[in-house]
């Protein structure tokens, strides 16, 4: 699935740059959308906001976390984690692929797999980063 995606954004890839964010349309990837997020970058990415995220990603923190910040979800040395991943992300405009144990406030781990992607913005900077996420499993409280 994740090289699908993968394969989807790069085929939206315009003159060596990362595809325009207009250029993701839902309804060519009706199968990608609940493991979509969008993460929004403020200031540099000093924060980054949950723009949006898929139904995939509800399940295991028991609320929809579009709209959050990742320090509001995650602990802070996770949410540190993010944020250099996807700080990378957003000036390298190379992909970030991981596989990790998320830790999830109230329950067990979850083991995912994600690659984020930037997007470009009409100014042609990434303040919007598109991830997709798949659960390989859940784990238990440990």
């Amino acid at each position: 699935e994740i090289t699908e995606f993968f394969f989807y954004w790069r085929s939206k890839i315009v003159e060596n740059e990362p595809p325009p964010r207009t250029s993701i349309d839902p309804v060519e990837i009706p199968s990608f959308l609940p493991g979509i997020v969008l993460y929004q970058m403020i200031n540099g990415g000093e924060r980054i906001r949950f723009r949006l995220r898929g139904t995939r990603l509800t399940k295991p923190y028991g609320r929809d976390c579009t709209e959050l910040f990742a320090d509001e979800v995650f602990s802070e040395e996770f949410s540190d984690a993010i944020h250099t991943a996807l700080r990378s992300v957003a000036t390298s405009w190379r992909p970030h692929y991981w596989e990790i144990n998320t830790p999830v406030k109230s329950r067990a781990f979850t083991a995912y797999r994600r690659i984020v992607l930037p997007l470009l913005s009409v100014q042609k900077d990434s303040d919007i980063l598109i991830g997709y996420h798949t659960v390989a499993k859940e784990l238990p409280n440990e």
